[in-house]
């Protein structure tokens, strides 16, 4: 008999305990990827001020053109063959360099990545838009 009273308690109890768990280290895991997540959380419903300019600049990439970008401008670069994000390590062997400077999650990196792109002096600048900046490799 108390094996059985045992067993019905200890089942009452763990529904509730993962549940809780679950709760727990879901909330947990949001606090601590919050700054990964405001990208997904940022409201893009309204264009950006200059998305004209900036859709101008990028249509003088030329089609055939391997281009590297940044997140937030990689789905309006996204119909090409080669297509790099900055993270990846063949990107740098791409044609064409599109950056975002103004990206609240990588602008830093965003900003060092171009400051060393100009300096080595393998890629120039074609235009900006915004906080956008097109970069062409230098002819070999």
């Amino acid at each position: 008999a108390f094996v059985t009273r045992f067993k019905k308690k200890n089942t009452r109890l763990i529904i509730p305990f993962i549940i809780v768990t679950l709760l727990i280290t879901s909330i947990l895991n949001l606090v601590t990827v919050r700054k990964q997540l405001h990208i997904f959380l940022v409201d893009n419903t309204q264009p950006r001020y200059q998305q004209k300019e900036i859709d101008r600049l990028l249509a003088r990439i030329p089609q055939s053109a391997s281009v590297t970008t940044t997140q937030t401008i990689n789905p309006h670069v996204s119909n090409r063959y080669t297509l790099y994000l900055l993270s990846n390590p063949k990107a740098y062997t791409a044609d064409y360099i599109a950056i975002d400077l103004s990206d609240s999650v990588w602008q830093e990196k965003n900003k060092e990545v171009y400051k060393g792109l100009i300096k080595a002096k393998k890629y120039s600048e074609v235009g900006t838009a915004g906080n956008v900046v097109l970069l062409k490799r230098f002819e070999q």
